[in-house]
Formats: C-alpha cells, sequence, structure tokens
C-alpha cells in the first residue's frame, strides 16, 4: 500500500521529544530550548561521521519544551522550527519511501489512537502519498525549507566541525555504532565565534541565556525526583561547566583566535545565516527566560 493519508488532530502525540533544530533556529529559542550537539556514524560501524544540532531535554518528560498544558504548540507562530513542519515525514528519508515513514509512524507506540494516519484513502483525511509519490504541496515546501536549513548548518560549520572532532572521535569508540554522542554546543560556538565579533558577541548572549534555562531545568528535576533524571541532570550539569570555560575563553580573546581569518563577505554572509541583521542581544526567548 503506497497510498497514504493524514490528517493532523493537533493532539501533540507527535510533539513527543526535543526536536531537531538548525543553529539560527537554536539561537531564535535560547531561552527555550537547550542546544546540543549529536554526533553519530554516517553508515552502521563506519568510520564517517555526521553532525547535526537538536534540542536536549529530559526524556522522561516525553515532551517537548515547546508544547503548551493545551497540548498546542507554544511557539507554532513564532518560528517554530522547520521539522516540526514537516511531521510526520522525515527529512532525512528520500521523498520515495516516505509512505512507509508513515505507515512505520501508524504503528508505532506514540502514536496509538492519534488516528492521523490512515493506509489508502479516506474520506476524514487528506492523500499525501499517492502511489509512493508525495502529492501535498505543503509538505513537498516543508521538506525541502528542513533539508535546505540542515544543508546550511553543514555549509557554515558541519564542515570545519568534522574536520575538527574527525581524528579525535574516529579512533575512539566514543561515537557508538548505533545512536549518537550528544555534546553541548561549545566546539560549534568555537568556530562561530572566529568569524567576527557581531558572532563572538552573539555567542557571548547565547551561552548566558542556557546557562540560565539549564539552572532552572536542574531545579525543576531536583523537584520532580525522577530517577530516570539522572543521566540528563549530569549531562546538564556538565553542559554548563563547559558553557562557564567558554564564556571565560571568548571574553579573553580576540575574534579571529578559533579559526582563519575571514574575509568581510564572508563575514557578512555568515552574519545573515544567523539572523545577526535582526540584532545581536539575544531573541524574545531569553528574555522570557530571564523573566521566568
Amino acid at each position: 500500500m503506497n497510498t497514504v493519508s493524514f490528517r493532523c488532530t493537533a493532539c501533540g502525540k507527535c510533539c513527543n521529544s526535543p526536536p531537531l533544530m538548525s543553529l539560527p533556529e537554536l539561537f531564535r529559542h535560547e531561552g527555550l530550548f537547550v542546544g546540543a550537539l549529536a554526533i553519530r556514524r554516517a553508515v552502521s560501524g563506519a568510520r564517517e561521521m555526521s553532525v547535526h544540532t537538536q534540542a536536549f531535554d529530559y526524556t522522561s518528560l516525553n515532551r517537548c519544551p515547546a508544547l503548551g498544558e493545551d497540548q498546542r504548540c507554544s511557539i507554532h507562530d513564532r518560528g517554530k522550527p522547520a521539522v516540526c513542519a514537516v511531521v510526520p515525514f522525515d527529512a532525512e528519508v528520500p521523498d520515495g519511501l516516505q509512505h512507509a515513514v508513515l505507515l512505520n509512524r501508524n504503528r508505532s507506540e506514540s502514536y496509538i489512537g492519534a488516528n492521523c494516519i490512515v493506509a489508502g484513502e479516506s474520506t476524514d483525511h487528506d492523500v499525501v502519498v499517492r502511489d509512493g509519490r508525495l502529492v501535498d504541496n505543503g509538505y513537498i515546501d516543508a521538506l525541502a525549507r528542513r533539508r535546505e536549513a540542515a544543508r546550511l548548518d553543514r555549509h557554515y560549520w558541519g564542515g570545519a566541525l568534522l574536520e575538527l572532532l574527525r581524528r579525535e572521535l574516529s579512533a575512539s569508540n566514543a561515537v557508538p555504532a548505533k545512536g549518537y554522542l550528544t555534546l553541548p554546543l561549545v566546539p560549534v560556538l568555537q568556530i562561530v565565534a572566529g568569524v567576527s565579533t557581531h558572532c563572538r558577541i552573539r555567542c557571548l548572549a547565547y551561552i548566558d541565556s542556557q546557562i540560565v534555562l539549564i539552572d532552572r531545568m536542574l531545579v525543576a528535576a531536583l523537584q520532580r525526583k525522577n530517577s530516570r533524571d539522572r543521566d540528563a541532570t549530569r549531562e546538564l550539569r556538565s553542559f554548563n561547566s563547559t558553557y562557564a570555560r567558554l564564556r571565560k575563553q571568548l571574553e579573553r580573546c580576540a575574534a579571529d583566535s578559533f579559526t582563519e581569518i575571514v574575509d568581510r563577505e564572508r563575514q557578512r554572509d555568515f552574519e545573515a545565516y544567523l539572523e545577526l541583521d535582526a540584532g545581536v542581544a539575544g531573541s524574545a526567548e531569553s528574555q522570557e527566560s530571564a523573566a521566568a
């Protein structure tokens, strides 16, 4: 069955974990999502690796940090991550296999009771894949936007980061054959901070927002007293420690201390990618975080 229909019921079941997010999206929502770097092997057991940025949270919460008490997205109209508009599709899967993605989700435990995906056609749902081909223009555009966001991340810092990490990580077992290694964004921020003074200032603002957010999350975890939170608590404390060290380093060093000097055109291009033309003082979410 290569024809699949879908209708969003706004049940919130698909919002059951922190999302993949591009670096500009993490900067935009710095007071809501803890940013993390995920490194995984491109093929199980292979030496080649891939990197991407994502949000990080306690798995015991089983929800996206942006999901409100009413089961609606609290940032739906304020620049929600591009990957969210793709759900229930998967931008990392070729379009010709998206029907399999939907049918597998329909059988998964997290979608039980959602009644949003139907094999074949249904009078209560819209056909999104017909005979194995995507036919919904909205999702076609959403997949293109998410893939472009991922491409820009690879272009601006992903390649440089892999060069920095490949020798160290490929020779060790730090990156599992299955799954991924989660790190704070420190190596990414080091690359970004070396591009220009504005980028360095923006990284400092991001670090400040993340430290405040992580401190708040740690307090909430202590109040929950859930034994399942211990590993995540340990990781978050490590995040804050490394951010504090990086902050001191960025305050001491000139902007070109981490990478080669970048020409002004490249700097402007990089700053536009990070949306720094809107200002480097921080996002609305960081101000909300400070007020919380």
